[in-house]
């Protein structure tokens, strides 16, 4: 095109250092996505951990208030405590179990796992007179 007497050309497309600007901008945005992702599946984990530690804790619990007031497994001798269940998938359950007076106890679930030393507690009290109204 010709504009008094001067070539005018138009150019179409981007230069070299537009894309490479482009470029950096785009790698910038996607190193943010992908900490976010990484960050994201930790915390998922983190939770399923937790998660499978509180069902277990609480299965354990239940066992325990299920049993008969007298049974070894709710020993309050010192020698007993804490009773050591088993590993379930890496992840370790205790109890402890204390005397309250004659006619109660207090159980205490503790449940650990291998993920930086994580842990998850339940208590529960069991009375003697909860044996007394099973079938």
């Amino acid at each position: 095109m010709y504009f008094k007497g001067v070539l005018i050309m138009k150019y179409k497309g981007f230069s070299l250092i537009e894309v490479l600007i482009a470029l950096a901008i785009f790698s910038i945005g996607i190193l943010a996505v992908v900490s976010m992702q990484i960050a994201s599946v930790n915390s998922n984990n983190n939770a399923y951990q937790t998660s499978m530690g509180m069902e277990l804790a609480s299965g354990q619990l239940e066992n325990l208030m299920r049993i008969n007031f007298t049974d070894t497994e709710l020993s309050t001798a010192t020698s007993d405590n804490p009773h050591t269940g088993p590993v379930i998938n890496g992840y370790s359950i205790q109890w402890t179990v204390t005397a309250i007076g004659t006619t109660a106890k207090q159980i205490i679930v503790l449940v650990q796992w291998r993920n930086r030393g994580k842990s998850v507690t339940m208590t529960g009290l069991r009375s003697i007179t909860d044996s007394l109204y099973k079938d």
